[in-house]
């Protein structure tokens, strides 16, 4: 009878070292679906979406609601509809206009809006012309300044400097600026890259 108890005790021995092998190999299994594989899974969506964003960014669309106005020193995005270019402007770079734009013989417009970037001498915003709604941004990636004025006229301006050239934007308006008018601006000084 003492060889059977001694095979017994062996075949207990045996059976608890095989479940608690299979109950260390579930809970290995367990926390492996749970863990480590989501975490993989999660990286390699992670990774996928940031390439599909970097690809949006760098695909222009095929039908943008903007046009581009491109010098050979800068470009920026306006609104296809309303909006024209000028070309030749003596004491601009470019600028864009209205439909409707009428220049006035004194100080301001006649009707419509118009926006011109050129170079200038400007390092800070200027006092006591009516400036108001002074923001510190930034315009491809460089410090500037965008406030209004409505000192002999209204206008919306914003400067900064880039490759050791300043460049100051002006949006000029027959009244306060509208909000229509202000994206307008913000739009040009969003997408407005120096080359």
């Amino acid at each position: 009878m003492k060889s059977n108890n001694k095979q017994v005790g062996s075949a207990h021995v045996v059976i608890i070292i095989i479940l608690v092998i299979a109950v260390i190999g579930l809970l290995g299994f367990v926390f492996w679906q749970n863990f480590i594989s989501k975490k993989t899974v999660a990286q390699t969506n992670d990774q996928t979406q940031n390439t599909q964003v970097e690809t949006t960014k760098n695909t222009p669309s095929a039908e943008s609601a903007n046009a581009i106005s491109d010098t050979n020193e800068l470009t920026f995005e306006y609104p296809k509809s309303g909006w024209k270019e000028i070309k030749g402007m003596p004491d601009a770079i470019v600028e864009i206009d209205t439909n409707d734009y009428v220049h006035n013989q004194g100080m301001g417009l006649a009707a419509g809006s118009s926006i011109a970037i050129g170079h200038t001498t400007q390092q800070e915003v200027p006092q006591g012309m009516g400036e108001k709604d002074i923001q510190s941004i930034e315009i491809d990636k460089n410090k500037g300044y965008k406030y209004e004025m409505d000192y002999e006229g209204y206008r919306l301006q914003a400067f900064f400097t880039a490759k050791n050239i300043t460049y100051l934007i002006t949006m000029e308006t027959t009244t306060s600026p509208t909000d229509n008018e202000k994206q307008v601006f913000d739009l040009v000084l969003s997408t407005l890259h120096i080359k």
